[in-house]
């Protein structure tokens, strides 16, 4: 194990789990599950939302596609809603995600200046702002 590596990962879950709970907290927030730690993707997650307006938001360390940590905001039945996906070709655009309908702000982007946490926590509830004032499709 890379002991480096393994704090940093900690740190990330940590902050991911920190701001999801206060997601959960937040009494605009439908019906949000308990986060947990997904094996199939490795990291934690909730979900929330009605049943029209449902997403799942986490913390990833990483992927193929998107590289280094990302938050995210994973839609769930976009065909439902009326969802503006052509994002600008510098993925500046609301539901940016390069390999699914949601949002993403990689780790990398967060403001140096700012607490990481409180980043986190505004990410996903301006994201889950931005889903719960789409229309249906």
């Amino acid at each position: 194990v890379d002991p480096a590596g393994a704090a940093f990962l900690g740190a990330w879950f940590g902050l991911g789990v920190a701001a999801l709970e206060a997601l959960r907290a937040d009494a605009a927030t439908v019906d949000p599950t308990r986060p947990q730690l997904w094996p199939g993707h490795f990291d934690p997650a909730v979900e929330a939302g009605d049943g029209d307006h449902r997403a799942s938001y986490g913390a990833s360390p990483g992927d193929p596609v998107t590289g280094g940590p990302y938050l995210y905001v994973s839609v769930w039945y976009p065909d439902r809603l009326a969802l503006d996906r052509s994002a600008p070709a510098d993925g500046s655009g609301p539901w940016n995600a390069p390999s699914f309908t949601g949002r993403v702000l990689p780790l990398d982007r967060f403001p140096a200046d700012a607490d990481p946490v409180a980043v986190a926590v505004d990410f996903f509830t301006a994201t889950r702002d931005l889903l719960d004032a789409t229309p249906l499709a």
